[in-house]
C-alpha cells in the first residue's frame, strides 16, 4: 500500500435513545474538536485527522479507538441519567473510579 493512502473504516455505533449530545460530550472529553448538525456530527483531533457520525455510523481513519469512545460515551450516559433524577457523578482521580452523590435541596 502506497504511504500516501489513508484507509478509511465504516463502524456501525447504535446511540438507542441517547442524544448527539452525549456523544459529543464523549468525543470532547477525548480530546476532539466537534461540530454537531441537525442529525450527524464531525470531529478532528489535534493533528487533524477527522472523522464524522451520521445515521449510526462513524466514517473514521484506521486505527481510530472506538474503544475509548464506547467507554467515554457510556460515562456520560450515566452522567446525564444521574443529573435527571437529581444525583452528581464525581469521577476518582484516576479517572476510572467514580461515586454518585445525592444532591440534597
Amino acid at each position: 500500500m502506497p504511504c500516501n493512502q489513508v484507509i478509511r473504516q465504516s463502524i456501525d455505533f447504535a446511540l438507542g435513545k441517547n442524544t448527539l449530545t452525549d456523544l459529543a460530550r464523549a468525543l470532547e472529553e477525548l480530546g476532539y474538536a466537534v461540530t454537531v448538525g441537525a442529525n450527524s456530527l464531525s470531529f478532528h483531533d489535534r493533528y487533524w485527522r477527522r472523522g464524522s457520525f451520521k445515521n449510526g455510523k462513524f466514517n473514521v481513519v484506521n486505527g481510530f479507538d472506538i474503544d475509548a469512545v464506547k467507554r467515554e460515551f457510556s460515562k456520560q450516559i450515566v452522567k446525564s441519567t444521574a443529573k435527571q433524577y437529581g444525583w452528581e457523578l464525581i469521577m476518582g482521580k484516576d479517572g476510572k473510579t467514580a461515586e454518585l452523590v445525592k444532591k440534597v435541596i
